[in-house]
């Protein structure tokens, strides 16, 4: 049966396994860099969510110590939060509202 084949059609049956086992080791790579390049992207969403909450924590211990301060009569009144010289609340505008 070989022998009726051409040198070309020999060589050719001789590579096709070789190909396809190179496509397919290529496949599982890619696969796998796509994977990790999705984990990376992921990571990225964290590390900015864990800032924007970090200027949150910071913004209403700020406000923490402004009320503390009112409350015990040894500052005045705080601040209005929306106008002022006060602390601007701006890891508030990061987070969705509570309700929505």
């Amino acid at each position: 049966m070989l022998s009726r084949l051409s040198l070309a059609s020999k060589l050719l049956l001789l590579i096709i396994p070789f190909s396809l086992v190179l496509i397919l080791l290529a496949a599982v790579l890619a696969m796998g860099r796509l994977r990790t390049l999705d984990e990376l992207r992921q990571s990225d969403q964290l590390i900015s969510l864990a800032g924007s909450a970090s200027q949150l924590i910071h913004d209403l211990q700020t406000e923490r110590g402004l009320t503390n301060g009112f409350l015990s009569g040894k500052a005045a009144s705080p601040p209005d939060a929306d106008s002022g010289p006060g602390p601007k609340r701006q890891g508030c505008g990061r987070f969705p509202p509570a309700g929505g």
